[in-house]
């Protein structure tokens, strides 16, 4: 079987090294970025020329795109991928999408005689090339299990949701939980500086308080100031809570904290920020947005 991949950011990239520790040894890839279909020739896996040849020769097609625009163009733009034959073929939608999106997607799918599920990966790039990611699923059952080859190789467990689009609204409930949780920690770290309390010492403490959880503790050392890998950068966090505000908006949820996230996001982006890992969110807003008393 030909497994299609398309997207070949940070996630897609950790994608093809886990699929090929697990002995996925025909993967065709696509990526509008020519630099990174070198570095996908690198890595020994076979390229097209575009998205419509992923779909058309591959049987299963993954796709990782960054935003909802990119996605639709991705399916329904000039080649690609419903521009293919692609009657029988399963499509994997694993970008961070609104689910409105992802369910508008799977009609033209399915219009084509193919099948879509939505299956967005929970984690960050060291644990989906451990294979210890969660994913959570949206689609016809059948669809899923036919999917379970490359989705259990992926994760450490695949649960069904619902009907497409469920996947990726828990998704993004589990963004905007993580982006309320790493602004509050940047508006209580800043409030501790000002009381006199030293970094290292605050996240000590909060470490073995109740509210500590796994984040905190693997983003301990970019908190301190050390540099380490970025797992999700800022510009794809800020796109991310846009897409809860409409998300939410469009199912009559009032979204006065996520719309705060959003302008403050929007904040660090503006600042030049938007390409560091999210775990910069609490020194950009202490060096740029605290009021030093006068």
């Amino acid at each position: 079987m030909i497994f299609g991949l398309i997207g070949l950011g940070r996630m897609g990239q950790a994608v093809v090294h886990r699929l090929q520790s697990q002995g996925f040894d025909e993967i065709l890839v696509w990526d509008k970025n020519a630099q990174r279909m070198g570095a996908a020739k690198q890595m020994g896996v076979m390229v097209a020329e575009n998205a419509e040849e992923v779909a058309q020769k591959a049987s299963m097609i993954m796709s990782l795109i960054n935003d909802d625009a990119g996605a639709k163009s991705l399916y329904l733009g000039p080649q690609g991928l419903l521009q293919a034959s692609v009657e029988g073929k399963l499509f994997i939608e694993s970008s961070t999408l609104q689910p409105q999106t992802v369910r508008e997607l799977s009609v033209r799918v399915q219009e084509m005689g193919a099948q879509l599920i939505g299956a967005p990966i929970m984690g960050t790039i060291p644990t989906v090339k451990a294979g210890l990611v969660f994913i959570p699923a949206g689609g016809r059952l059948q669809d899923i299990e036919r999917a379970q080859p490359v989705l259990s190789a992926l994760s450490m467990s695949v649960k069904h949701m619902g009907a497409v689009g469920s996947g990726h609204a828990i998704k993004l409930v589990s963004n905007l939980t993580m982006a309320a949780y790493i602004q509050s920690l940047s508006e209580g770290l800043a409030m501790g500086l000002g009381e006199g309390l030293e970094m290292e010492q605050m996240l000590e403490v909060l470490a073995m308080s109740p509210t500590a959880n796994a984040w905190l503790k693997n983003k301990k050392n970019v908190l301190l100031g050390h540099s380490e890998e970025t797992t999700l950068d800022i510009n794809n966090l800020r796109k991310d809570m846009i897409n809860v505000v409409a998300c939410g908006s469009a199912v009559g949820v009032p979204m006065g904290l996520s719309s705060a996230l959003v302008s403050n996001l929007s904040g660090a982006v503006a600042g030049g920020a938007g390409q560091e890992d999210i775990a910069h969110l609490p020194q950009f807003f202490i060096e740029k947005m605290v009021q030093n008393p006068a």
